[in-house]
C-alpha cells in the first residue's frame, strides 16, 4: 500500500522502480491515484500510476470507516490506513508510517 507522497517524491527523483523492486506489487487506494492525475499541472508520478502494471488502484469498501477516520487524517491517509489495516496487516513499514504521521501530526 502507498500513499500519494512516496510515489510522487520517488518519481520526482527517477526512483519509483524501487518500490518494485521492494515490494512488487504497490496497491494504492483511488483518491491516491486521484491526487497524482487529477492536478491542471503535471504531477510527478502521474503517469506511472496510469501506466505501470505494478502500481494498482483499488476501490475502497467500507466507506463508513474511511469518513471516521477522515476527521484526523486526510482522505488519501484515512483510505490508506484502512487497506492497510483490513489487507495488509503485515505491512510493518506501511503501518510504520502510518504511525508517524499521525504522531506527526498530533504534535502539531
Amino acid at each position: 500500500m502507498s500513499a500519494t507522497s512516496p510515489i510522487n517524491n520517488l518519481a520526482a527523483i527517477q526512483h519509483l522502480a524501487l518500490l518494485y523492486k521492494l515490494y512488487g506489487t504497490v496497491l494504492i487506494p483511488e483518491a491516491v491515484y486521484r491526487e497524482l492525475t487529477e492536478p491542471d499541472f503535471p504531477v510527478a508520478g502521474a503517469t506511472e500510476v496510469q501506466t505501470l502494471n505494478w502500481i494498482q488502484t483499488i476501490p475502497v469498501s467500507n466507506v463508513t470507516l474511511v469518513n471516521a477516520l477522515s476527521t484526523e487524517l486526510d482522505i488519501g491517509r484515512s483510505k490508506l490506513k484502512k487497506n492497510v489495516l483490513n489487507r495488509r496487516p503485515d505491512d510493518t513499514l506501511m503501518i510504520a508510517f502510518l504511525l508517524c504521521n499521525m504522531l506527526a501530526q498530533s504534535s502539531n
